[in-house]
């Protein structure tokens, strides 16, 4: 009875430690907000675009802001100021599988991005460390995912921008 309850034991012991490398997580809860904040002054919208690159196994998130003021706005961020998630389609169903938590080594420097935007100006944000690639603490799973980024205000209140989806494979 013993050597039964041992190799049970340690099947089970082995089968959890291996579920933990590199995959996904069986049940995500949602991220708290990103580290670094995003503000900005004023009139601008956000949207952006996800890609997957099929050839190199890695996301390529494009972020956008336009200013839909008439006067200059200004946007300043982090590095790391927007995380992106991605949920099951369709969205009556919508249910969090994954999220861009970066690896322990990753470092988010503290400098500032500073844009100034025109009225009517269209201009992608770069500088942006952990929202494209393929390093991540969790392997993002193949299948067609709805993308949203979130960052957060200076208030401390969350920013979400619902992009396209993207079939990974």
């Amino acid at each position: 009875m013993f050597r039964i309850l041992f190799f049970a034991s340690l099947i089970i012991t082995v089968m959890i430690i291996t579920a933990g490398c590199g995959r996904s997580p069986s049940a995500v809860e949602p991220p708290g907000l990103p580290r670094q904040s995003l503000n900005i002054v004023g009139d601008v919208e956000l949207s952006g675009r996800v890609e997957w690159d099929p050839q190199t196994d890695s996301l390529v998130t494009i972020i956008t802001a336009k200013n839909v003021g008439d006067q200059p706005a200004v946007i300043k961020m982090g590095s790391c100021s927007f995380s992106l998630l991605a949920y099951t389609v369709p969205e009556n169903a919508r249910k969090l599988i994954w999220y861009n938590r970066m690896p322990d080594d990753c470092i988010c420097f503290d400098e500032m991005l500073t844009d100034i935007i025109n009225p009517g100006e269209l201009k992608e944000l770069e500088g942006l460390a952990n929202i494209s690639g393929t390093t991540w603490a969790y392997d993002l799973p193949k299948g067609e995912w709805q993308f949203v980024v979130v960052a957060k205000s200076g208030e401390g209140l969350p920013i979400k921008v619902s992009l396209n989806s993207e079939v990974i494979d």
